[in-house]
């Protein structure tokens, strides 16, 4: 019946596959970096299972992953003049609880705000926030390791907010995985977007895309919420004003390197402090301690101001070409009937 089996794409990890295809020499140089890379592995997965069967029998309880989607550029068509053009990048970061499977989608686009730190610990907060409002005490969070986005001490600082400034969450955890070794629940929804903008035809401008990620997953709707410039928040502002940024060394003496940590924890009781681990295999936390805080109502009675005042501004060479594509010699004729969006986009001069 000419059956056969799909062996679906996946990144590799270009350590496992040295060690598994090199040579004997090269197995031994890389044994020792390879057996603690396999059980950091192993391990932040057995912590993950833990998380999620504690959710069955604690609704305080939540367990949760996040991760950032594939930059999505519109316009899309299959009209040839877009293949040549500079296209607007949109961006879509899911917020995912694994015991109900809701997943929140926070959209928007390069000529709103860019997709640093700030953008995902905007993001992480909001979700974090409407968590608190169901009675939600405990959390477990989980992502990737990406040093520019998620492991930094703006995403610290956030924690530490929420925890001050909710009325519930007492404490939250954030650990992240082995290198190339995620298991992100997100990437379901990342998948089932991903396929519903391939079949959802013409695509002009960023208002289509949230019908289309809505509905990507009929039986349970993603949650879509789309962000608007002012909306994310300057957590590295707050980041500075903590003094976060500047602690370099932990209580015991030893040096911070946040390209180094693999776990995030901040407890209510404990406003003051930032516990770090470097391995998922380390039992005892390094403690960093935020000195000049006086006292925990600091941080509660601080207030964020939004990162952005005004919209992103994108390339001059990017703007002439989403409005040549409009109102060109030969335009996209549906794309022009969205030529308004295309010309108030912001943009250097």
């Amino acid at each position: 019946m000419n059956l056969s089996f799909h062996a679906p794409k996946k990144d590799q990890c270009s350590l496992c596959t040295t060690y598994r295809e090199g040579s004997q020499s090269t197995k031994l140089e890389l044994a020792e970096r390879f057996q603690k890379h396999t059980q950091e592995k192993i391990k932040v997965r057995e912590l993950k299972e833990d998380s999620k069967s504690r959710v069955v029998n604690d609704s305080t309880f939540l367990c949760a992953s996040f991760d950032l989607q594939q930059v999505i550029y519109l316009p899309k068509s299959n009209e040839s003049a877009l293949f040549y053009k500079r296209r607007l990048a949109n961006f879509n970061f899911t917020f995912y609880n694994i015991a109900s499977k809701d997943c929140f989608c926070y959209t928007w686009h390069e000529g709103l705000s860019k997709r640093g730190a700030n953008e995902i610990a905007t993001c992480v907060f909001k979700a974090l926030d409407f968590y608190n409002s169901t009675g939600i005490k405990n959390v477990s969070l989980y992502s990737d390791g990406c040093t520019g986005q998620n492991k930094n001490s703006i995403m610290a600082t956030m924690l530490l907010y929420v925890v001050a400034s909710c009325v519930n969450i007492e404490e939250i955890s954030l650990r992240f995985f082995e290198s190339f070794h995620g298991q992100n629940e997100g990437d379901s929804a990342h998948s089932a977007i991903s396929y519903a903008i391939k079949q959802g035809g013409d695509l002009f401008v960023p208002s289509q895309l949230s019908p289309v990620f809505k509905l990507a997953r009929r039986n349970q709707p993603y949650l879509v919420h789309c962000l608007r410039h002012d909306d994310i928040l300057d957590f590295k502002e707050l980041s500075k004003t903590l003094r976060v940024l500047s602690v370099k060394v932990a209580d015991t003496g030893e040096a911070i390197r946040w390209t180094d940590v693999m776990e995030i924890k901040v407890q209510k009781q404990n406003l003051h402090q930032i516990f770090l681990k470097t391995s998922h295999l380390q039992k005892d936390y390094v403690v960093l301690s935020l000195k000049r805080q006086k006292n925990d109502n600091n941080i509660r009675s601080l207030k964020l101001a939004p990162q952005n005042y005004e919209p992103n501004k994108i390339s001059k060479e990017k703007y002439l070409d989403l409005n040549s594509l409009c109102r060109g010699d030969t335009p996209i004729i549906k794309l022009s009937e969205h030529q308004d969006f295309y010309k108030l986009l912001p943009h250097a001069e």
